[in-house]
């Protein structure tokens, strides 16, 4: 049970340690910001990092990687999927301390069963690996000038993926 409270237990030193640290932040050309992250879907909590670095004053541009865990149907899964991504930030809304952004992805996930591959298709979910396309709407908080809490709402509109998650985590300011 104790490694259950870990999690949250980090997360609130983070915060309580960003109010001593605390200022404003914002979404800078040349900086790079890297999140730790974990899903939030019906069916399974992939984990993963995503990276981005700001190409212009509003345009970031990186990639994102989850490893998602699951068993469905008498199998067991291992998806890994990568992705690029490309977000507009809207930094002309001038909110203190939020990075409103919008964009989309593209990418590949690769699919690994347990068991034999010999069900019928549509029997289970994701027995396909393959290219998805992926548009999403996020938002960080920054609780200081380094590190901000990120949410990342997305929709898998193409490929074997489909269907509608979100993503949460810590994002860190690298300069």
């Amino acid at each position: 049970m104790r490694h259950k409270t870990l999690p949250g237990l980090c997360l609130a030193m983070i915060f309580l340690s960003s109010l001593v640290l605390g200022g404003p932040g914002e979404f800078r050309k040349g900086v790079t910001y890297l999140t730790p992250e974990l899903g939030v879907n019906t069916w399974s909590v992939p984990f993963g990092l995503s990276v981005e670095y700001a190409l212009t004053p509003n345009i970031g541009i990186g990639g994102t990687g989850l490893l998602w865990i699951f068993g469905s149907g008498g199998y067991d899964y291992t998806n890994v999927s990568l992705f690029g991504d490309f977000a507009y930030h809207f930094t002309r809304l001038r909110a203190r301390d939020l990075d409103l952004y919008a964009g989309g992805g593209l990418g590949f996930i690769s699919v690994s069963k347990s068991k034999a591959q010999d069900i019928a298709e549509g029997n289970s979910r994701g027995d396909k690996a393959g290219v998805f396309l992926v548009p999403f709407a996020g938002v960080r908080y920054y609780l200081s000038p380094s590190v901000a809490l990120s949410l990342r709402l997305m929709v898998n509109v193409f490929g074997d993926w489909q269907g509608v998650g979100g993503l949460v985590g810590v994002t860190f300011v690298l300069k």
